[in-house]
């Protein structure tokens, strides 16, 4: 006999809460009761709103000495029901996982969490997610994916100036080059990240258009219009907002002149 895990979120979220009480700090959630994620004993302190209070792992440069576990993982199993996930696939019970995990859940928390055990997929951290439930029909087009979750760790990992430990793609190496090239040679022998500082989204951008339509086997790139139209599309991006920082730049400007007290103000 299986339950499906949206037919038991909240039950698990009340047991949890009961147990280990609530996080220290804010977490992101949903608006519904249901769409949150459950306490967990070992990461209630855990913050990902300054990247000077990340869990340490998240910061290190590269996987190190960093040991995977190896116990073997249980499935989940509710009152005696194995839990499935709306795919009616087992959900694997990894010790370190949260039992739910709400939609808007920090992408530095499912980072932090697979970095913790190379076992983890994203399909293990969706299955904790809500999906698309019958009952709860504004969700239906919510439908999760390996890909949503992929990119949303992504954007994190290039913002917050994190190297991605087992991502092989061509469009990582320009974001892993510049991290690299800002690292003091103490960090690098430290194995951390932790004192580069955030990126603005005009930073990303321009690292982005280093390998933007060079991945020929990207269909896109293979057409040179296509090619030719992409390229042209970041361009605009980056004028967009450099105007923009520009024009924030001016305002800060003209803020601090009008703060500053002339002799006159004292006649």
């Amino acid at each position: 006999l299986a339950l499906y895990h949206h037919q038991i979120r909240e039950y698990l979220i009340e047991r949890d809460i009961e147990l280990y009480g609530e996080y220290h700090f804010k977490r992101a959630r949903g608006t519904a009761s249901w769409d949150q994620t459950a306490p967990h004993p070992d990461q209630l302190d855990w913050r990902f709103d300054e990247r000077a209070h990340f869990p340490k792992i998240l910061h290190q440069w590269r996987r190190g000495n960093h040991v995977d576990p190896t116990y073997p993982v249980p499935l989940m199993y509710w009152r005696g029901y194995l839990v499935v996930d709306t795919d009616r696939s087992p959900i694997w019970d990894f010790h370190h996982l949260p039992s739910t995990l709400s939609r808007r859940a920090e992408a530095g928390l499912l980072e932090t969490l697979e970095r913790m055990d190379n076992r983890v997929r994203h399909q293990d951290l969706a299955a904790r997610q809500v999906r698309y439930p019958l009952e709860w029909p504004e969700y239906k087009q919510l439908k999760n994916d390996d890909n949503r979750l992929a990119q949303q760790m992504r954007r994190f990992r290039e913002y917050e100036r994190l190297t991605p430990w087992d991502d092989k793609r061509i469009g990582s190496r320009a974001f892993v080059e510049d991290i690299e090239r800002d690292l003091s040679a103490e960090d690098k022998a430290n194995n951390t990240t932790k004192n580069l500082k955030r990126l603005t989204r005009l930073q990303c951008k321009k690292i982005q258009y280093q390998n933007a339509g060079r991945h020929h086997s990207r269909s896109r790139n293979k057409n040179p219009e296509t090619r030719k139209k992409y390229l042209a599309q970041f361009e605009r991006d980056i004028e967009r907002l450099e105007a923009a920082e520009a024009k924030k730049r001016r305002g800060s400007s003209i803020t601090a002149e009008d703060n500053v007290e002339s002799p006159s103000d004292h006649d």
